[in-house]
């Protein structure tokens, strides 16, 4: 059995999972998320935790076990903690700035650099230290603006590692 995929996933008190055909959904307090099952996996909701099982002990069955057991988890946690990304900014003379819709980074070229954010985005105004943003393509283009390089003292990374 694999192992990712027998560990039953825990539904905390405010979600709410229903599995109909071939179609799982979850919801809670930061929305809805569905998700279309592989036909070699099937979903069980036990006792408050979503059980993951497999038809057969082939090789597809048991990597497709293990997909949707951590598919079913990302769900849930996206549907009550949400998804978030920190990054840091390390450096002599690197800052960023926010006005209206728009970060303005100093990373050590000749220019500032403009990053237009959605106004769904939620930053916090505390230390500019940490910038946070949503998993995605956000924290992405930003990591590609300024790569760590040889010396670790100037980069713009996520928190607690590299982007690479």
């Amino acid at each position: 059995m694999s192992r990712i995929g027998k560990i039953p996933v825990d539904i905390p008190e405010k979600v709410k999972v229903q599995v109909s055909d071939q179609r799982v959904e979850v919801e809670g307090p930061k929305g809805k998320l569905s998700l279309a099952l592989p036909p070699l996996a099937s979903v069980a909701v036990n006792d408050n935790q979503v059980v993951v099982t497999r038809a057969d002990d082939t090789k597809p069955s048991k990597a497709q076990h293990g997909l949707t057991r951590s598919l079913v988890q990302n769900m849930v946690i996206g549907v009550t903690t949400g998804f978030t990304r920190q990054l840091e900014i390390q450096g002599v003379g690197f800052k960023a700035t926010l006005a209206n819709a728009k970060i303005t980074l100093n990373l050590g070229y000749s220019h500032e650099i403009v990053y237009l954010y959605h106004l769904d985005r939620r930053h916090h105004r505390g230390e500019w230290n940490a910038l946070k943003s949503k998993a995605g393509q956000g924290s992405r283009g930003q990591g590609s603006l300024r790569n760590p390089q040889f010396l670790p003292s100037r980069a713009l990374q996520r928190q607690g590692g590299s982007l690479q």
